[in-house]
């Protein structure tokens, strides 16, 4: 019989066990010893497209599917698969399945996984949300095993699409599903390339949460291996064999993609993972980098040398230009004490060594190939990024860090591209900034970069004719940056060429060029008076201020203004004695305008040289000039702006110890000083006890000044604060160091006492150089007598300065990585000196008790 003939429901009755499968809601238990042994996969599908009519009945539907699968495993029951795709496509947007059904369905799926019909309804239901977290490692697990059987390009696709859809995973456990991606990529290199494609892009988006989870052992290593494999798959006969010779167009198109979607993913790993560069290296441009090297050991470099794609050539250079700058460390760090077989630790090198050999070779290595691909690329946008990677090679791996050789050899490609008239634009720019980086972070000793400058036809010749070129698009703006960059390590040599520089940077400076030409030209004098050469004669600087600072101290630019105010606070005292009073008039008065500048970055500038010059005499000397300096650090002290008030209590200090002052404004500067100390911004607190420092020294060394009673209990409690941020204690520490040596001071025990408690309580190393600095001014007693006031606390002196010493020994001192061993040798002298300080004091006490004690001897035998 057939179905469908000779009855109202349109089923044949040919058995009880069919028409209740057709109309039944309940899910069979045990499908196996069930009713539908008798039934066929035909009918089975005739029936379940009966009930899909209904979907409220879906859910218990798809699971009598997955049972029946199961149950009819060596059958042809693709057709069942197909139903239940139709079903699940048919689910309304909002339905769910609950954890049991999916569960059941994932492992009936996953039986089939060979059938690509299976891995499209696992997909359907990744898409719509329907797999829980279980379902969903249980599906990344079985994409990690190795497969047995042979997998079609469809599979590889639909497998590859499943996987890049697992949402839940990929939150949760990034691993595994990076995990699981780098199988399908291992497959389908030479069968799916799309497949491949949309893996790595997976990959590329997954990379930036690994940061967030803990990395599992060897994770980083195996994923480069597998993108290092994946190139070479990819490349026949050699990698360096052009993508224009490869099978076919449509092959070179779809190579040229996944190649660069795997040096994608390789550059977002160096970026997100710290350990990935040094094991890219290894693979992708070791040290062994040459002629004779191996395909397998050039793989970057052939294919930015010697690659026919523009996007292929430019992906490389983003995943070295990234290798580099992640590697800085890698070449800095000393070379390691070596171990030998018996476990005897060799004595390290007597000479120490800034970069390890192997990390050298690979910056070698990386040189060379950028050299090449300087010479040869003839695209100006893969050429501009060879450049830049030339400028992270600088910055990682300065000169004389690679050889003088190759250093010299791409100073001299640059230095070709800066100068021919045919190079791009961008590109010229591009190779102007790579010199200046050059310049700005190699050795100041680097013999080959002093020559060119100190050559008369060198490069600041070169610099100027390019300069005056009458081409308009001659980059002036990058050429006065590269002599900003110079300037930085070799200020000296550019002021021996001054005749040549100075012409350039006036024309810089007029107020028609442009903003970024000014201000590369005004910092370009800021690096040079920053240096302090000799060339710093009072001539070169009135020079500078009457030709530069001139036009740069009314320039409209805000940055241009500030960095000018910033040139004049670099000078000397000596060069500003010698200045014409001319010249110092209009110094002093351009800052004090510039004081009350629109600007409030320009204001701040000015306070800070105040600051610095006000104890200038031939500054300050200037009819009114101290006064206006005065007024002007007080009116900034109040203001609102952080930046602002930070600045001038800074400056305010500097006017206090250079002014003599009368009751009246000392009062008004102690209000300030108050105001500033209970500042709710601790910069503020710390540049106001700074001036409380200075004010506080000033009335201590005046005769009959004794009324600073409410100032030093405030700067005492904030030394003794714990709270307090540690740049407010250790200026309180240093503020209450003129009090110590005034015993007869009513606020001697108050200070006393807030050095203590910085000293006993304070886990920072300045404050602690601080108090121990402060307590080693304590006055030692000029007589054997009674035990004075001093005395008393002694003891609580000497408690404190052990408790130092035992945090010190006990390495529970906060010092910094770069300074540790500068700070720890300053904590060690100031507790020396403070020990022996008290040491004295206590030898004094001795003989004072002792002589105490033979007076009542004596007595006691009179009587």
């Amino acid at each position: 019989m057939e179905l469908g003939e000779g009855n109202d429901d349109g089923l044949r009755p040919r058995s009880n066990c069919l028409r209740e499968l057709c109309h039944s809601n309940v899910i069979l238990n045990e499908p196996s010893s069930g009713p539908w042994d008798e039934v066929t996969v035909k009918d089975f599908c005739r029936a379940a497209e009966e009930r899909a009519r209904s979907p409220k009945d879906n859910e218990v539907l798809l699971m009598d599917m997955a049972r029946f699968a199961v149950q009819r495993s060596l059958e042809n029951i693709t057709p069942v698969f197909r139903l239940m795709l139709q079903v699940l496509g048919n689910l309304p947007g909002s339905s769910t399945l609950s954890t049991k059904t999916t569960a059941e369905l994932v492992s009936a799926l996953l039986a089939f996984s060979r059938d690509q019909i299976c891995t499209q309804i696992l997909f359907a239901m990744a898409k719509r949300q329907l797999l829980s977290i279980e379902d969903e490692t249980s599906i990344a697990s079985r994409a990690k095993s190795p497969g047995k059987i042979t997998l079609t390009s469809g599979d590889v696709l639909e497998q590859s699409r499943l996987l890049c859809n697992l949402k839940k995973l990929q939150e949760s456990q990034p691993f595994t599903a990076i995990a699981s991606l780098q199988q399908v990529i291992l497959k389908a290199i030479g069968l799916n390339n799309e497949a491949a494609i949309l893996a790595l892009d997976e990959i590329a988006e997954l990379i930036p949460r690994l940061i967030k989870t803990q990395e599992p052992s060897g994770f980083t290593r195996s994923m480069i291996e597998t993108l290092h494999e994946v190139l070479l798959r990819l490349a026949p006969g050699s990698t360096g064999q052009s993508l224009r010779k490869w099978n076919g167009l449509d092959a070179a198109d779809i190579y040229e993609r996944e190649i660069v979607a795997v040096l994608n993913v390789l550059t977002s790993l160096m970026k997100h993972l710290p350990d990935a560069a040094a094991t890219a290296w290894s693979l992708f441009l070791p040290c062994v980098y040459g002629d004779n090297a191996a395909r397998d050991e050039q793989v970057l470099a052939s294919l930015i040398l010697t690659s026919g794609s523009q996007q292929i050539r430019g992906a490389a250079l983003g995943a070295l230009g990234k290798m580099i700058s992640r590697s800085h460390k890698l070449f800095t760090q000393p070379l390691k004490s070596s171990t030998d077989s018996r476990g005897a630790s060799t004595k390290a090198r007597t000479s120490f060594m800034s970069l390890s050999e192997k990390m050298t070779k690979n910056a070698e290595a990386a040189c060379r190939v950028l050299t090449q691909s300087l010479k040869d690329e003839t695209n100006p946008t893969v050429l501009a990024q060879v450049v830049r990677c030339a400028s992270t090679l600088a910055i990682s791996a300065p000169p004389p860090s690679i050889s003088e050789a190759l250093s010299l050899e791409m100073m001299n490609t640059l230095e070709g591209l800066c100068f021919s008239p045919s190079t791009d634009a961008t590109v010229r720019a591009g190779a102007l900034s790579s010199i200046g980086t050059h310049y700005a972070h190699a050795a100041q000793s680097t013999g080959f970069l002093v020559e060119r400058i100190r050559h008369p036809a060198g490069l600041l010749s070169s610099f100027s004719s390019l300069y005056y070129d009458v081409d308009p698009s001659v980059p002036r703006a990058e050429i006065v940056h590269a002599l900003e960059s110079i300037c930085i390590n070799y200020a000296v040599e550019i002021g021996k060429r001054w005749n040549i520089v100075s012409p350039l940077l006036a024309d810089a400076l007029d107020v028609n060029q442009t903003q970024a030409l000014r201000l590369h030209a005004i910092r370009c004098i800021k690096n040079m008076a920053a240096s302090r050469g000799s060339f710093l004669t009072p001539g070169w600087w009135w020079e500078v201020i009457s030709v530069h600072l001139r036009a740069a101290a009314t320039d409209s630019f805000h940055s241009v203004r500030a960095t000018s105010i910033a040139v004049l606070a670099t000078i000397s005292n000596d060069s500003f004695q010698l200045l014409d009073s001319s010249t110092a008039k209009e110094v002093s008065r351009t800052i004090l305008s510039s004081a009350s500048d629109n600007d409030l970055r320009v204001r701040a500038v000015a306070i800070s040289a105040i600051g610095a010059l006000v104890g200038f005499q031939r500054f300050s000397g200037v009819e009114n000039c101290f006064k206006a300096c005065y007024q002007v650090t007080l009116d900034g002290a109040r203001e609102s702006q952080s930046d602002i008030r930070a600045r001038s209590l800074a400056s305010l200090s500097s006017v206090v110890e250079a002014g003599h002052f009368v009751d009246s404004e000392y009062a008004r500067i102690a209000d300030v000083v108050h105001d500033g100390l209970s500042s709710s911004s601790w910069t503020n607190r710390a540049a106001a006890m700074r001036a409380a420092a200075a004010l506080i020294d000033k009335l201590f060394q005046e005769q009959g000044r004794n009324d600073l009673d409410l100032l030093v209990e405030v700067v005492s409690a904030s030394a003794a604060d714990q709270q307090q941020h540690v740049k407010v204690r250790w200026n309180a520490c240093h503020a209450l160091a003129p009090v110590i040596p005034h015993e007869a001071s009513r606020t001697w025990e108050v200070a006393l006492q807030g050095l203590c408690a910085a000293l006993r309580d304070s886990g920072n190393c300045k404050v602690c150089i601080g108090a121990c600095r402060s307590l080693a001014r304590l006055p030692v007693p000029s007589r054997i007598g009674p035990c004075s006031v001093v005395d008393r606390y002694d003891g609580a002196c000497w408690r404190a300065l052990l408790s130092a010493i035992r945090k010190l020994e006990g390495g529970e001192y906060a010092l910094g990585v770069v300074s540790a061993a500068r700070y720890e040798v300053s904590c060690r002298r100031s507790i020396a000196e403070a020990f022996k300080c008290l040491l004295t004091r206590t030898r004094f006490l001795i003989k004072a008790l002792f002589c105490v004690f033979g007076t009542l001897r004596k007595a006691c035998r009179t009587n």
